[in-house]
Formats: structure tokens, sequence, C-alpha cells
């Protein structure tokens, strides 16, 4: 183990991951990302629940990809395009971290603002 200490260590993880800038790879599948992201925790010492929500764009984009995240277990948000949907994941990450005390939080964006890692650092 890591040395996280035992408070973290156990405690949930909430991954707010943006699927549209940081899509899955064509090469794998939602449930192997899933597992990567479980399995790359684990192995540094994050032993706790992980819940992740994913981010679309448009209940188009969320029709298309629903099944694979659903049956992941991945709960899949349509939010808005660009920076609405950035600022709906900021506005839950905070909120996990508020009602999930402690936790750990994990962001999958390719756009986050110097100003959002700022606010993320005091969470």
């Amino acid at each position: 183990m890591s040395s996280l200490t035992s408070e973290f260590a156990e405690a949930e993880t909430g991954v707010f991951w943006d699927i549209v800038g940081c899509p899955v790879p064509d090469e794998l599948s939602v449930e192997s990302v899933c597992e990567k992201i479980k399995s790359a925790l684990a192995d540094d010492g994050y032993g706790g629940k992980v819940s992740i929500q994913a981010y679309c764009d448009t209940e188009e984009s969320k029709a298309a990809v629903v099944s694979a995240f659903e049956s992941s277990g991945i709960d899949l948000v349509c939010a808005g395009v660009g920076l609405s949907r950035r600022l709906r994941m900021l506005q839950e990450l905070a909120s996990f971290a508020v009602h999930h005390e402690p936790s750990n939080l994990m962001l999958i964006s390719k756009n986050v603002s110097s100003d959002s890692l700022c606010v993320l650092g005091s969470l």
C-alpha cells in the first residue's frame, strides 16, 4: 500500500469523466476502461468504493452509448455542450466532496482551467 492514511485509503472515490473531451479509446471498451480505472486506484492503495460518472453533451450522444456505460456501472449524465458540461461536472464533483467526507476525487477532462484547479485543490 502507498503512503495514504487509512482514512483516505478506505474512503469512497468519485470519478468524474468528460467523455466528450476524453472519449473511450477505439481499441478499448467502456467496461475495460472502467476496470483499468478501478485497478489503477487499487494499485495505488485506494481500497474504498469507486463511483464513476461520465458526462456527455447531448441526448443524441447519450442514446448512442448509454447501454455500454450503464452495463459497466457508470452513471451517464447529459450535461450540455462545452463550458456548461465542464461546469456541471465540477459542481457535482464539489458536491460529492462535501457529501462524502472523507473522499478521493478523480477528474478526467481535457479542458480544465487553472482557476478550476485552484478550487479543486481546496476541496
